[in-house]
């Protein structure tokens, strides 16, 4: 018992390593780095997402709850970005991304997502949401959200400056586009 609250005390309290890269889990995220390869355009990550559909593994079954949450989603199963305006709930590829009134919340220096992925992952994984400004030049941010609740995701990614930004959401071999506009 002892040996397994260490591993999970390790697992909530360690920072992710990923790609050889640290994952920031906190809300800010750190800025993304060349070695994160983020996606500079809508039409790049959708062609990234279609070459990695060949790596799909079998999912696990959804649990009952979940699939309703989903299918109250607006959006496509396609692995496709979707137009999350200033906030919803929606779904793009495996992910359902739900942010009511996000750009409100980012007003006021708060913000609230729960990702849920519609193939969950065996064994689980950490979400990684890039972010990247699309209709200026800005940093990107790279976010990670551990484990703990998989294969939903609670998060408080909270984007660096107003715009309109893409979020690039993955867990394993899950994808997900959302575009979000803040103000």
């Amino acid at each position: 018992m002892k040996a397994r609250f260490n591993m999970l005390a390790l697992l909530l309290i360690s920072p992710i390593t990923l790609a050889a890269q640290e994952i920031d889990m906190s809300r800010r995220g750190r800025a993304a780095t060349s070695s994160d390869s983020l996606a500079p355009t809508i039409e790049a990550a959708e062609a990234r997402a279609v070459l990695s559909v060949s790596f799909v593994q079998a999912a696990v079954s959804m649990h009952p709850a979940d699939a309703d949450f989903v299918a109250a989603a607006v959006g496509t199963a396609e692995r496709k970005c979707v137009d999350a305006g200033s906030g919803g709930r929606f779904r793009s590829g495996d992910f359902v991304a739900a942010m009511p009134d996000y750009a409100a919340y980012w007003a006021r220096g708060g913000t609230k997502v729960m990702w849920i992925s519609v193939r969950p992952q065996t064994p689980r994984v950490p979400l990684v949401v890039k972010a990247t400004r699309l209709d200026a030049a800005a940093a990107g941010r790279v976010y990670g959200v551990d484990i703990l609740n998989a294969p939903r995701y609670p998060s408080g990614v909270f984007l660096p400056e107003a715009g309109r930004w893409m979020m690039v959401a993955t867990a394993g071999d899950a994808w997900g586009c959302f575009v979000v506009a803040v103000k």
